[in-house]
């Protein structure tokens, strides 16, 4: 019963989400998944009554994203939901490993981030509400992830709803 509930929760936040990014994969755009981190809290010593601090990774499960990009030059449509506007996006690379992608500090707003602004980005309007996104400086091979940096954690662990991909 626990996990029916939790999996109602889940894919009842999902829907909520009204924001729509889209890659630009050939000539057309295609939806992006959205994945959610996990997290790995790692409990610090405690040495007589002292504790040590914790440590927290958040991470994505699977050592690539399905996600691909043509070149170092990605192409994004991008309708932001409702209250939220385009700076409050950005992209973050993340560090791989074999199994999984994670960040390098547990707080979006903490890793090396690019946000969606006219000094990194051309920007041109599409649509009613939409916008078209693509960078000015070429990005590396890599994994990385769009996020709203402003978003509220979706978990009682911290984790964040994220679009990953893979520029080859």
């Amino acid at each position: 019963m626990k996990r029916i509930v939790i999996a109602i929760v889940l894919l009842s936040s999902q829907l909520c989400m009204s924001q729509t990014i889209q890659v630009k994969v050939g000539e057309s755009f295609a939806d992006m998944e959205m994945q959610q981190t996990q997290t790995n809290v790692r409990p610090g010593w405690k040495i007589v009554d002292i504790q040590l601090k914790s440590t927290c990774t958040r991470y994505l499960w699977g050592g690539q994203s399905h996600q691909l990009t043509e070149d170092g030059f990605p192409a994004f449509r991008i309708e932001p939901g409702k209250n939220e506007t385009l700076v409050q996006y950005a992209i973050i690379r993340l560090k791989t490993r074999n199994s999984y992608r994670a960040l390098k500090k547990p707080l979006l707003t903490d890793n090396d981030y690019l946000r969606l602004e006219p000094t990194n980005f051309d920007i041109h309007a599409d649509k009613e509400d939409g916008f078209i996104v693509s960078p000015r400086k070429e990005f590396s091979k890599g994994e990385y992830i769009l996020v709203n940096l402003d978003q509220k954690p979706s978990s009682e662990s911290g984790d964040y709803n994220v679009f990953p991909f893979q520029v080859p």
